[in-house]
């Protein structure tokens, strides 16, 4: 079969959509058995110099058979790019490009006989594979219209003829008389409409053809009758919809040409129509999509952006205020590390669910990205209505989530900025409830904070802080002190705990307490924590070559760390670089980090176990307080917390805990160690209620290497 080539204009000042155009008629013409030749330019006068009849660079090809019209050029207005075009080239079909944004003028062209309308948008989000098909149909359908005129002429010998081109056009095609009435149906509009050919002849077109406008439900001019009043080819807007005989509708495009005789005499017209719900459907699918979060189904952050300066505008007409809370979940990293992605999606899709029932109908619950997620309330009478949302959502979290086999303890960190205090655009709201997220986190998790002002100052120290922590692993800036364990009944050292600390450049020793959360939060912590675990396994090995006798040496697991897949192997590769036995060393966790997913931590304790390593809990009591995993885990020691210890000498209920802990603990054949001892009246309350172990500055500040070393020497030295 001999390869046709068709040859297209394109008008178009936007090189993407030209590019997007050119592309997918290059793919479909191949798959046609044909090709298409794209001429492009982007200004209007360009484009009429191949409409004129003059010599231009292809004027030795093949005629012209479609044109692309983008409207709303720099070098025309309005309807008149299209004027000129039409004028230039009233045989060729026209279809515009547009960008919905102006529907008196697509609809001016539409009337004026312009075959089609394409909206750039769809075209830039990469759904372009129906313009073959539509270019494909816009010229057959010119190319009919232009042809009624010797088709009237030469009826009488070529109905047959015509009757066969009609049954094979992929579109509805209804003829009418002078007066309205239906003379011929093809195939297609018999389906369409739902009326056979034998019974529509001579009715009226409104009949058959009875169509509403989409948006107010309401009936529509019958077409014959406008084409008539405007003895011109109109074409019907993207809102009409054709009732069927049996009831059912669906959206159509159509357009209705006048037959003429040879005089010039109206005898009928010739209404040519197509079933466009699909393509309204995708349309309206893909602008769902545009909004919306694939995992979720929330509002994204554009329509977030959207409905944000709506509620802007709303509060400050009605002068109410409106709220912004920003919040994101607690550790949820750990989660998709340990248990990986699919899990966490599950778990992103059940918390918005519960965020949804903590929420109005007015108002919006959108997911940002990753694990973030934002709340407007629009028009609320006082900041204490924002407050009272975020408990709800808090408390909407507490309970443990159920995926597949695991129970998932996850929490939320919120941020809260409010309008017209807080700021009075959107983004600057936004940026306001998100710095006090931060300080949300900052401030133990778990909790909803008000923006204020200051929180700023802290944003920018902290960014500081997380620039430096990013290269001090590099620069060695990263030391170990360690502090002694002492067995309350003979006053031994019985074991030493390695503590990481920071001593940065130019602001000295910087605590834990500030840079271990900003090392958890920016996924720094588990190289941090795998290093200083390396370090203490190697200089418990090295006090042990030089003779001193060291029981055992701890070390904290953040949270992070423990989730991390590669803890157990990395525990295991450690141990035999340096040789320090499995027994001699002891991980110290707190409940926070076994609470997320009991399962899940129940078999890395018992791989941990496998290795010799001895389990402490730490900082027990300031978790959970449920004692029911207790039993559940292969667990050696409970720390009890320096809040309860600090306090237990003055206050009864501190001291009722302490003791109650330790009676606990040696029921379950553990040792018990205090830390934070910093008096002797608290010492010699352990003492008396039989306390193995304590730590604290009472005993010794955290040391160093050496110093440890020289003490451990001297202690033994002193009890032998």
């Amino acid at each position: 079969m001999k390869n046709i080539t068709t040859r297209l204009l394109l008008i178009e000042d936007d090189p993407t959509v030209a590019a997007i155009i050119s592309d997918t008629l290059a793919g479909n013409g191949a798959d046609s058995g044909g090709s298409y030749r794209l001429i492009w330019e982007q200004r209007l006068e360009e484009g009429l110099r191949h409409l004129d009849g003059g010599t231009h660079p292809y004027a030795d090809e093949a005629p012209i058979s479609a044109i692309l019209l983008g409207l709303s050029h720099t070098d025309s207005h309005d309807i008149e790019a299209f004027d000129r075009v039409a004028a230039a080239a009233p045989e060729l079909p026209i279809l515009l490009l547009g960008d919905f944004d102006d529907p008196v003028l697509e609809k001016q062209a539409l009337q004026r006989g312009a075959q089609d309308y394409l909206p750039r948008n769809l075209l830039r989000s990469g759904i372009a594979n129906w313009l073959f098909r539509v270019l494909n149909q816009a010229i057959e359908r010119k190319a009919m219209a232009l042809s009624l005129d010797h088709i009237e002429t030469a009826l009488h010998y070529e109905r047959q003829r015509f009757q066969a081109a009609l049954a094979s056009v992929s579109d509805g095609v209804l003829a009418v008389d002078a007066g309205g009435n239906i003379t011929h149906m093809n195939g297609v509009a018999e389906k369409l409409s739902g009326w056979p050919l034998h019974e529509a002849i001579g009715r009226p077109l409104a009949d058959v053809f009875n169509i509403i406008d989409g948006k107010t439900r309401r009936p529509a001019e019958c077409p014959y009758a406008k084409v008539m009043r405007e003895n011109k080819t109109i074409g019907f807007g993207m809102n009409s919809i054709l009732l069927r005989r049996d009831g059912g509708e669906f959206g159509i495009e159509d357009t209705l040409t006048q037959l003429r005789d040879t005089s010039g005499k109206v005898t009928g017209g010739l209404l040519v129509f197509r079933d466009v719900s699909e393509t309204r459907g995708m349309a309206l699918k893909m602008a769902y999509l545009a909004q919306h979060d694939a995992l979720t189904d929330l509002p994204n952050r554009a329509l977030m952006h959207d409905r944000l300066v709506q509620a802007i505008v709303l509060a400050r007409r009605h002068q109410r205020k409106a709220a912004l809370l920003y919040m994101d979940l607690d550790h949820f990293k750990n989660i998709n590390d340990s248990l990986g992605h699919p899990i966490g999606d599950k778990l992103l899709q059940v918390v918005a669910d519960r965020l949804l029932t903590c929420v109005r109908y007015s108002d919006t619950v959108s997911r940002q990205g990753g694990d973030e997620f934002v709340v407007l309330l629009a028009e609320i009478e006082q900041p204490h209505d924002a407050a009272l949302c975020a408990e709800k959502m808090l408390n909407a979290l507490a309970t443990p989530i159920a995926i597949d086999s695991h129970q998932l303890y996850i929490t939320l960190s919120i941020g809260i900025s409010i309008y017209p205090e807080d700021g009075e655009d959107a983004e600057t709201l936004i940026r306001n409830a998100d710095t006090a997220m931060y300080h949300a986190k900052a401030s133990g998790r778990a909790n909803f904070q008000f923006f204020r002002q200051a929180m700023n100052d802290r944003v920018v120290q902290r960014q500081s802080l997380e620039d430096s922590l990013r290269n001090a692993l590099e620069r060695h800036e990263f030391v170990l002190h360690y502090q002694p364990k002492i067995d309350l009944e003979n006053g031994a050292i019985t074991g030493v705990e390695a503590l990481v600390r920071w001593e940065h450049p130019e602001q000295g020793l910087i605590s834990p307490a500030l840079f271990v959360p900003v090392a958890e939060e920016c996924g720094l912590m588990q190289k941090i924590g795998l290093w200083g675990l390396r370090e203490a396994c190697r200089q418990a090995q090295a006090w042990l070559r030089a003779g001193l006798d060291l029981q055992r040496i701890a070390v904290n697991i953040s949270a992070p760390e423990f989730r991390a897949r590669d803890l157990v192997n990395d525990i295991r590769t450690i141990l035999k670089e340096t040789g320090l036995p499995g027994d001699l060393l002891e991980l110290e966790l707190t409940e926070g980090a076994l609470m997320i997913d009991l399962e899940t931590a129940q078999t890395r304790l018992m791989e941990l176990k496998q290795l010799g390593v001895h389990i402490a809990i730490d900082d027990f009591g300031t978790g959970y307080s449920s004692l029911s995993y207790l039993k559940r885990f292969p667990i050696d020691t409970l720390k009890i917390d320096r809040s309860f210890v600090q306090c237990m000498t003055k206050d009864p209920a501190d001291a009722a805990i302490v003791s109650a802990v330790i009676g606990m603990g040696k029921s379950l054949n553990y040792r018990v160690v205090a830390e934070g001892v910093e008096t002797q009246e608290q010492h010699l309350f352990l003492q008396a209620n039989l306390c193995d172990e304590s730590q604290g500055h009472h005993f010794s500040r955290p040391l160093s290497a050496a110093g440890f070393a020289s003490l451990l020497e001297n202690r033994t030295s002193e009890l032998h």
